[in-house]
């Protein structure tokens, strides 16, 4: 049972939501208030009021940052000469896109027509070995699972409005792999000693340890409900960290590099086979391709995804070849996937059932047998378990909103404004993705790693929409490149009347004929006074060009000082170079 310092951190953390967003940013008081609550927060725990959705570590956290943000909490912050406020939000609260607001309405609506279509009760077993009875939904269960997707839905919508522009998404992998690098001491101290922290600070444990025993060792799990759910955050971590380097200046580098290999040796020593394989594969595109590969390889993989209860129900996924390989692994591991592949198969012949909106909730859509009223099946992967509850409806939905995000930046992978820092979120958003195919990992980090996905593809498509307009015309990209501007017929200019012939000059007027002998130079005038043209010389230059022509005597404009002259002569006035050397001053 929870202890009050569970109850008082849970239902504390608003507070701590509220001092981030009054000392930072609007963007890093989100990714504080919702990464640090992921990390820390009791697990497997809830709040329950009545005609309110559960407060647990996804839901509080999230409804603290919306209200804050509402209330304009972060808009502006002084520091150091700096006012950040929000130019670089996304306006709005909802995607632009159609097709996301379609599917937002869905999921959020969806449990409602669910509710409605599984009124009946569900009866299981006979009088001999006991009766299992699953009651039917009402109209408060479905109105209380719409505002539970509501809640689940708010850290991307959050992600999508203030972590779209580069800035920001730096920003998200940099506090992403600081958590990563403080939450090492805790990983090192439970794979020594055991996973206990949850339960000596908490007063509770929120899963079976005996799953946590790995190769002679530990597994540990530090606040996590599961394991596996702490590795699948830590592989996802690791590869923003690997990404890191290629975004900080030569001098840090070096630093950073060292960080992502102490994370990279604390994550093998975890004992999560499958976790370490994904960010192993993921390991060679975050360090040295290009982001158009990286948002390619991100895109492959989110359509893999949600297409495979397709394929699945198909026959499409050769399962037998994956436990094959698994074997080459470890036995056991060949075991669990094998294990988790029958269940699926079980779990999807009961699906196929109600297969547009699902059975439901109150485990109404696991495999009991009929006879005993046993559950027959367990459920692993998160794609099954909002397929069997909310049917295709929950999953395209759910699945849509996180997969289309890296599909829409790969119909920009030609823009010159995609960032290295989007496709590096995409690229750790994807590693979260396939671990969802395996085990429930489904947190308010893929939310919010989702949401700026979204905000940045409206980001540069935003910036692509702007270049356009501003574009010179045809013909004024054609004198640029040195070609002749070629708009329509060539028109000939009208011919100019001839200028009359001027008058004769008498010979009275004429001046007089040098005498025959060496030229002699003449003096030169002083320089106080400009020269003066001889009179009757022809094209001699006027008064007003000879005045115009004399140096000035106030000399050039002193800059920055309002424009007042700078009374020096003809002495040229030299800003100073501030990253030249001093030179050395002569005695007097």
């Amino acid at each position: 049972m929870p202890n009050l310092i569970a109850y008082g951190v849970l239902l504390g953390w608003p507070v701590v939501a509220y001092l981030l967003f009054t000392r930072t940013s609007r963007a890093a008081a989100v990714i504080w208030t919702i990464l640090v609550a992921h990390m820390v927060l009791p697990s497997n725990m809830e709040v329950d009021f009545p005609l309110l959705p559960a407060f647990d570590r996804d839901t509080v956290p999230a409804m603290a940052a919306l209200a804050l943000c509402l209330l304009g909490f972060g808009l502006v912050r002084k520091g150091r000469g700096k006012v950040e406020g929000a130019e670089s939000e996304r306006p709005g609260w909802l995607p632009q896109s159609w097709l996301l607001r379609l599917l937002l309405f869905v999921m959020v609506l969806s449990p409602l027509v669910t509710g409605y279509l599984n009124s009946d009760p569900l009866a299981y077993g006979s009088a001999d070995w006991g009766f299992r009875r699953l009651k039917g939904m009402e109209l408060y269960d479905g109105l209380s699972l719409t505002l539970s997707q509501a809640m689940l839905l708010l850290p991307l919508l959050l992600g999508r409005r203030l972590l779209g522009d580069p800035k920001a998404l730096r920003l998200l992998l940099w506090c992403m792999v600081v958590i990563g690098l403080v939450y090492t001491l805790p990983i090192l101290f439970e794979l020594r000693m055991s996973p206990q922290l949850h339960t000596w600070i908490y007063g509770y444990y929120p899963h079976e340890s005996w799953q946590n025993a790995r190769f002679g060792g530990w597994r540990p799990q530090v606040f996590f409900q599961h394991g596996l759910r702490l590795a699948v955050t830590m592989s996802v971590i690791v590869v923003a960290a690997m990404m890191i380097p290629r975004l900080m200046p030569a001098a840090r580098k070096m630093v950073w590099r060292l960080g992502a290999a102490w994370l990279t040796t604390i994550f093998v020593l975890s004992k999560s086979t499958g976790a370490i394989l994904f960010a192993a594969a993921a390991a060679p595109f975050a360090m040295f391709a290009t982001k158009r590969l990286q948002i390619l390889v991100a895109a492959a993989v989110s359509l893999l995804v949600f297409i495979y209860p397709a394929a699945r129900g198909i026959d499409l996924v050769p399962t037998e070849r994956l436990v094959s390989f698994a074997e080459t692994i470890s036995a056991a591991r060949a075991e669990s996937l094998s294990f988790r592949f029958k269940n699926e198969d079980l779990l999807l012949e009961k699906a196929a059932d109600r297969s547009v909106f699902g059975w439901g909730s109150f485990g109404r859509g696991r495999v009991y047998d009929d006879a005993t009223g046993r559950d027959l099946a367990i459920t692993d992967g998160m794609w099954i378990i909002i397929f069997g509850s909310r049917g295709w409806a929950g999953y395209l939905a759910t699945f849509g909103l996180l997969t289309l995000p890296a599909l829409m930046l790969m119909r920009r992978w030609r823009s010159e404004h995609l960032a290295l820092e989007g496709t590096a979120v995409a690229l750790a958003l994807s590693l979260n993705l396939l671990d969802l195919l395996l085990n429930s990992g489904l947190t308010s980090m893929t939310w919010l790693l989702a949401g700026a996905l979204i905000g940045h593809a409206e980001w540069i498509a935003e910036k692509d929409a702007k270049g356009k307009k501003g574009m010179p015309e045809p013909g004024a990209q054609r004198r640029r490149r040195g070609r002749p501007e070629r708009v329509g017929p060539v028109q000939t200019p009208p011919e100019a009347e001839p200028e009359p012939a001027p008058a004769p000059v008498p010979a009275y007027a004429r001046a007089p004929a040098e005498p025959p002998g060496p030229r002699r130079r003449p003096a030169p005038e002083p320089l106080s006074r400009p020269s003066r043209p001889r009179r009757g010389a022809e094209g001699a230059p006027t008064a007003v060009e000879t005045a115009a022509s004399a140096p000035s005597q106030e000399g050039p404009t002193r800059p920055g000082l309002g424009g007042r002259p700078q009374r020096n002569g003809s002495r040229q006035f030299t800003t100073p170079d501030p990253f030249a050397e001093p030179k050395p001053r002569g005695k007097r």
